[in-house]
């Protein structure tokens, strides 16, 4: 394969059931899947050269349908699974973005993003231009504003009028460089053994991971944050200790958003996006 011939790789998974409650089309995944690829069709807006591997792990085969009619075909490849799971697809993702050489950058995407549209190239751009953006979240998290264990001294920046922000954690739809992800790899495939998002890159921003306060005030009033800590020590205690600390960076405002509707990105009017682009 020719390297770097594309400015990006996604490698895009997808799954036919619904998880938690997303704000739009919360009962039919088919209809949802399709809004939230188109999305980024829109946001990528023919500014950037970009090739798909898409994971469809048990879809129907009209899930194709959503990609081909919305995507160039030369520039996609499926790989279908048969019910594996987040987890293992993840670990997919992972296998097919290293063994991959036609671009450095690399993308991890879920099906459940919604991105605003002509702005994706404002990712790629700030990563490229910058060699301590290790990882890149495409969210301006809710958590950042509401959750203790999102505290933290940021580093700030401005690029092409957005300000980015160092973060401590984010999900599992980021950017960053395959020589990045050959560092992380190890860290990262403690996804597949039940380990947290969240405690993952805790641990390789290393945020809030030797916070006693933090824990102290866990223990009593917020179990979730207090498993997040646990998991950091349970499954990477030496890297936690010993690893690379990475940087992940976060745009303000945000360029994309989990769709769940509990956690939506702050600042933008999403229903104005989700019904103009559902109703064409």
């Amino acid at each position: 394969m020719e390297k770097n011939k594309y400015d990006l790789v996604i490698c895009y998974r997808i799954y036919p059931k619904i998880s938690k409650t997303p704000a739009v089309f919360p009962d039919d995944k088919y209809k949802l899947s399709e809004l939230c690829f188109k999305s980024l069709v829109s946001s990528i807006a023919g500014k950037l050269k970009v090739k798909f591997y898409v994971i469809l792990d048990a879809c129907p085969e009209e899930y194709k349908d959503i990609f081909l009619s919305n995507f160039d075909s030369s520039s996609m490849e499926f790989i279908e699974t048969k019910a594996v799971g987040n987890a293992l697809t993840f670990k997919k993702q992972i296998d097919i973005l290293l063994s991959q050489n036609e671009s450095e950058f690399i993308m991890f995407a879920e099906d459940d993003y919604f991105y605003l549209p002509n702005c994706f190239y404002e990712l790629t751009e700030f990563i490229k231009n910058y060699d301590d953006v290790d990882f890149l979240s495409v969210y301006d998290h809710l958590d950042y504003y509401t959750n203790k264990i999102q505290e933290s001294k940021s580093q700030f920046r401005i690029h092409n009028n957005r300000y980015w922000r160092t973060v401590p954690a984010t999900c599992m739809t980021f950017i960053t460089r395959k020589e990045t992800l050959k560092k992380a790899k190890r860290v990262l495939l403690t996804y597949t053994k039940k380990n947290y998002d969240a405690s993952i890159w805790l641990v390789l921003t290393k945020k809030n991971i030797c916070n006693i306060p933090l824990f102290s005030q866990s223990l009593f009033k917020d179990s979730l944050n207090l498993k997040i800590l646990l998991k950091v020590w349970i499954y990477t205690p030496f890297y936690a200790l010993f690893g690379k600390k990475f940087k992940l960076w976060s745009p303000m405002p945000t360029i994309g958003t989990h769709i769940d509707s509990s956690f939506l990105s702050p600042l933008v009017n999403w229903e104005e996006y989700f019904y103009n682009k559902s109703d064409k």
